[in-house]
């Protein structure tokens, strides 16, 4: 006598009970979190060796003002990185007050891993103390390509506190004008603010080993001097929203040679924004 037809409803029971018990367990298990590719955020003492202590990142402040160098240990530092879309966000174990003073400089140094060279870009921010005023901002970089070297960054703080060398950069909303960027160039002299037409410009994007190239397509003259600012605009397509860093070249004439890079950016974010860079010529 066949006795398996008997045996299917015990069967399925014990199946049913299976399948609850595995959905049971699997709630009690919690998500795993996604982690992003961050850069560095090293720990005191997390490396150790030649290495690290040869690679390293350093940031030297100068000072205009000698009340300012007599109160350098006051003033705090912090490394930040950027993400894709222009952010800047603070590096957990690259924060602290300046090292030590030589001469009218005051210093602050970090050790670079191996396994995180030539990540960026970074930037180095300075305050008044560790809840204090936002003084300056240095320009971007990357870490280092390779053991053994130190990427040094500069920053002159003014006798108001701020970074006298540090050019402008802002994002403006233009509503249905369309994305644009735009240079804004301030003269340091009437000489070349009459010669305005001979200065050429030229926008660069910076590749993965912090090298910078010309975009064939965003070259030119000036467009024009308002308000005492030379200017110049293109367009940007929807396409490359948020692209970046890039930056803006100004020189003498078209096979001149450099006066001035501005800050690095990336492109609008949106359709309607115009982002705005400025640098200042020396006299």
């Amino acid at each position: 006598m066949n006795k398996s037809p008997m045996l299917m409803p015990f069967a399925l029971l014990i199946a049913g009970g299976i399948a609850v018990l595995v959905m049971a367990t699997s709630l009690m298990v919690p998500a795993q979190p996604v982690w992003a590719d961050l850069p560095p955020r090293p720990t005191p003492g997390e490396w150790q060796g030649e290495e690290l202590e040869k690679t390293t990142i350093e940031l030297r402040v100068r000072f205009e003002d000698a009340q300012q160098a007599a109160r350098w240990q006051e003033l705090w530092t912090v490394v930040e990185w950027q993400d894709a879309f222009g952010d800047w966000h603070e590096v957990e174990g690259w924060k602290g007050a300046l090292d030590e003073r030589v001469d009218s400089e005051a210093r602050k140094a970090w050790g670079v891993s191996p396994n995180d060279l030539g990540k960026g870009p970074f930037r180095w921010t300075i305050y008044r103390g560790p809840a204090g005023k936002l003084l300056a901002h240095t320009q971007s970089f990357y870490l280092p390509h390779a053991t053994g070297q130190t990427t040094t960054v500069s920053v002159t703080l003014g006798v108001s506190g701020s970074a006298t060398s540090d050019p402008f950069l802002e994002v403006e909303y233009v509503g249905s004008g369309g994305p644009a960027i735009e240079l804004r160039v301030r003269f340091g002299g009437a000489w070349q603010a009459a010669r305005w037409q001979e200065l050429w410009t030229v926008v660069e994007w910076q590749d993965a080993f912090g090298d910078w190239h010309e975009v064939e397509g965003w070259r030119g003259a000036l467009d024009e001097v308002a308000r005492g600012e030379g200017r110049k605009v293109w367009w940007v397509s929807l396409d490359d929203l948020g692209k970046g860093p890039f930056r803006w070249t100004v020189c003498r004439r078209p096979a001149g040679r450099p006066l001035a890079h501005s800050k690095p950016f990336h492109l609008p974010g949106t359709g309607e924004e115009r982002v705005v860079v400025g640098v200042t010529l020396g006299p």
